[in-house]
């Protein structure tokens, strides 16, 4: 029987003329910056291996996304930031700013989400009285959901 070979049609051979160290991440250095200078507002999604979320530099005030690594391995970490850097300013592709390590993340990633606006909101919420509860527009309108 004869066979066909099989190549991916778009990107099946872009990689074939790549120099060694564009494989090599294990000799990937990275600066790895203190995570205070980023506020992890909100989460806006969920992968099985990093999570993202909407976060403010509070240096400046931008707002910009920030990719957490779930777990967390040297390996791992500088397998992403070598893809990040080899994509930096390609079409459709976010750029790559600094890694930065943020505390605890692992176990307490909840702790960045728990806001002002958000215990207000929870507290509205949560009255005992019907009458004194927060109806589905006034949460709406509220201010955790003004970003």
């Amino acid at each position: 029987m004869y066979q066909i070979p099989c190549v991916a049609r778009n990107y099946g051979l872009v990689l074939q003329d790549k120099p060694e160290d564009y494989f090599n991440y294990n000799n990937e250095v990275v600066n790895v910056q203190d995570g205070r200078n980023y506020a992890l507002t909100k989460k806006l999604g969920s992968g099985q291996y990093s999570d993202v979320y909407k976060t403010i530099d509070v240096r400046n005030q931008r707002t910009m996304v920030c990719k957490v690594l779930k777990r967390y391995s040297e390996t791992a970490f500088k397998r992403e930031i070598k893809i990040l850097r080899e994509l930096h300013n390609g079409v459709n592709v976010i750029n790559f700013f600094e890694a930065v390590y943020f505390p605890n993340t692992s176990n307490q990633q909840n702790r960045f989400l728990i806001t002002k606006e958000a215990c207000s909101l929870l507290a509205s919420l949560l009255r005992y009285d019907p009458q004194e509860r927060a109806t589905a527009r006034e949460t709406l309108y509220h201010k955790y959901f003004a970003y």
